[in-house]
């Protein structure tokens, strides 16, 4: 099945697209890109065969290049782009054996091998063919570098990536398929919910330290690297890690969900500090991208609710509560229970009242 994802090119680049479509590598096409509204572009034949991903950012097209992240997609679909023929000078920095250790509450031990790694791979530099950035080896999926188009959206260039990704639903004779409701948050990224009682509290993800980070900028500057390098290495490991926890939960509700309901999420309020960033730009980007087209590709529906209250109101009884960190304690019914699962199941009982309202609605 065909994805795609859209990225943004940066603006330094604009002149680059401009000079491409002047030149008439760009060919502007009547075509319709999802979640996008411009002017589309498709490249000849001859352009699309000269693309070229370099690296996590770097995408060359012909003799020039864009800014691009090319990092924010899953994971199938970032091993694919890496492993396309095309991808031969891909370069990337030898960390992906760090992962683990943003997984998990490090220790003092934990700590110095984190910084150490970093600091080895960024001495070395970006090598080519070294582990890919995922949590498993992924294959079969397929870059379609001639599917590529850029579009112009009101004076904003984007790049759209075009993938054959094989996606099939499980189908378990044994599993009982219900409505399931998606709890998107910072630790645990993802909490999931069903109508059958299962509850899954995903991992969390924990963000460099400022001792980290302080400790590798000092090392950093004594090796002559520039401190925005640094930055750039420590979002791409903590986007990676959030994707880890991220394709789980996207693998559990192909298994268990016949309809996923999720908070309609206003991401202007993300405001954390660089080194959390990762994080929340693949959460941003699995809402507003890859989920929904994982679960299209199953035949599961995907149900926007509204936010208000999801977190102060109790599962059990529907009345407003207090929630105070990992904990939720309701003053009615006297319920204690972990915040996360609380508002899943709320999630899940205003979608499917919303649901049933469509309904009644219609009939």
């Amino acid at each position: 099945m065909i994805f795609t994802h859209n990225h943004r090119i940066d603006l330094n680049d604009k002149k680059v697209v401009q000079s491409l479509i002047t030149s008439g590598q760009l060919v502007p096409t009547n075509e319709r890109v999802s979640g996008l509204t411009g002017q589309v572009y498709a490249p000849t034949p001859g352009l699309a065969a000269q693309l070229r991903p370099l690296d996590h950012r770097t995408l060359a097209v012909g003799s020039q290049r864009l800014t691009v992240e090319l990092h924010r997609m899953p994971e199938a679909e970032l091993v694919a782009l890496q492993d396309h023929p095309n991808a031969t000078d891909f370069r990337q920095y030898d960390v992906a054996h760090l992962l683990p250790l943003l997984l998990r509450s490090r220790t003092k031990a934990d700590e110095k091998t984190f910084v150490e790694g970093i600091i080895a791979a960024l001495q070395v530099g970006p090598q080519r063919r070294v582990p890919a950035l995922v949590d498993d080896i992924w294959s079969g999926s397929t870059w379609l570098p001639e599917a590529s188009r850029v579009v112009v959206e009101k004076g904003l260039p984007f790049l759209m990536l075009a993938f054959d990704v094989p996606v099939s639903r499980p189908d378990d004779v044994d599993t009982v398929r219900c409505a399931a409701g998606l709890d998107i948050g910072l630790s645990p990224v993802t909490t999931v919910a069903t109508a059958s009682g299962y509850v899954n509290s995903g991992g969390s993800v924990y963000p460099v330290t400022r001792a980290e980070y302080g400790a590798i900028c000092r090392a950093a500057v004594k090796l002559g690297i520039d401190s925005e390098v640094v930055k750039q290495v420590l979002l791409l490991l903590t986007y990676a890690a959030a994707r880890a926890h991220l394709e789980f939960v996207t693998l559990c509700l192909q298994e268990l969900a016949s309809v996923v309901h999720v908070e309609r999420i206003d991401y202007n309020s993300f405001s954390s500090d660089f080194a959390a960033r990762g994080r929340e730009l693949a959460t941003i980007d699995f809402l507003s991208g890859w989920l929904a087209q994982r679960m299209h590709a199953c035949q599961i529906a995907v149900h926007r609710v509204e936010p208000g209250y999801t977190s102060q109101v109790c599962s059990y009884c529907h009345l407003l509560g207090t929630r105070d960190g990992a904990m939720f304690t309701c003053g009615q019914c006297r319920t204690e229970v972990d915040a996360h699962a609380n508002a899943a199941r709320v999630i899940l009982a205003s979608g499917m009242a919303s649901t049933l309202r469509r309904l009644h609605g219609r009939y």
